[in-house]
């Protein structure tokens, strides 16, 4: 079962770019929850680039589609596998440029504060957590990935495990070439901001 809510955070707030500072939290809960009254671990999914929280869940269906919704994922791995029960939490940490990489800045806002201390105390004062470092972790693809191993790296306090998947770290070959590219898309004027619909500024 995923339990939908929303969570407005003065970390996003005023953040450059205008982006909402109220976004979507999705929580599944593992098969067995609403009979039990056990305390739960629990895994932080953080969304790639490109993504939102709702996209996880329900990935769009125009084009090829590559992969199933994460509801499809989860319960065969905590009911036909045997994969202990958890509580998995979605965050969303899009931005107008793509992701806030779940880091903290002035332009799409502070990603690593809203999971620090909006999404982890909403969630451990709504879900039966176990509320310690070794029973939370976090995880990702791509800067969904980038994002764990920033927050978990930084706060062994709260998040005990990571996992980084494909994590977008090694910049001088992922990143690099987008100055470039914007440099040459507004050729021969000089950079001055970004600019509406040029996805390199």
């Amino acid at each position: 079962m995923i339990v939908h809510s929303r969570l407005d955070s003065s970390h996003l707030a005023a953040n450059l770019l205008g982006d909402p500072s109220e976004r979507d939290l999705f929580v599944y809960l593992p098969p067995g929850y609403e009979e039990s009254d056990r305390l739960y671990p629990t895994a932080y999914l953080l969304h790639a680039f490109g993504e939102t929280a709702a996209q996880v869940l329900t990935p769009d269906t125009d084009g090829q589609r590559w992969r199933p919704p994460i509801e499809d994922v989860l319960d065969p791995v905590f009911g036909r596998l045997g994969v202990p029960p958890m509580i998995v939490v979605i965050p969303d940490g899009n931005s107008r440029y793509g992701c806030g990489q779940w880091v903290d800045s002035p332009v799409t806002g502070n990603f690593e504060q809203y999971v620090m201390h909006d999404v982890v105390p909403a969630v451990d004062a709504t879900c039966r957590t176990i509320r310690e470092a070794r029973s939370r972790g976090v995880f990702g693809f791509s800067s969904g990935g980038f994002g764990a191993w920033n927050v978990a790296s930084r706060n062994p306090d709260v998040f005990g495990a990571l996992a980084m998947l494909s994590g977008d770290s090694f910049l001088d070959m992922t990143h690099k070439f987008m100055p470039y590219k914007y440099f040459d898309s507004i050729w021969p004027e000089a950079p001055n901001g970004p600019i509406e619909e040029n996805i390199w500024s």
